[in-house]
């Protein structure tokens, strides 16, 4: 192929640059790389393909409620508290850790 003026080498160009990009775009890999834990999230049906929670998926929660005194003379602070903990995981709670940090 013979290139004799300016517009043959714009087409030229034009032509090659359009198929050296397809190559490059079909040449890609379709597939994405997918952690080990995640695959296994989804296997268990806690989490989806798409990343939202699964059916299997569950959250514990507590309902609580809080009645405090505070006793300024004597620095005392009393107080109890009624605590609901519902698990809703498929999972056994053979201990629940509860720690109460003092609000500075």
């Amino acid at each position: 192929m013979l290139i004799t003026n300016q517009t043959d080498m714009k087409t030229f160009l034009t032509v090659f640059f359009a198929i050296f990009c397809s190559f490059t775009i079909f040449a890609q890999s379709t597939s994405m790389y997918i952690p080990g834990n995640y695959l296994e999230a989804i296997e268990k049906g806690t989490r989806s393909n798409n990343g939202v929670p699964g059916q299997n998926y569950w959250i514990n929660h507590a309902d609580y409620s809080i009645d405090v005194r505070v006793e300024p003379e004597t620095g005392m602070i009393i107080g109890s508290a009624d605590i609901v903990y519902f698990n809703d995981s498929p999972d056994t709670l053979n201990t629940i850790v509860l720690r109460l940090y003092q609000n500075i």
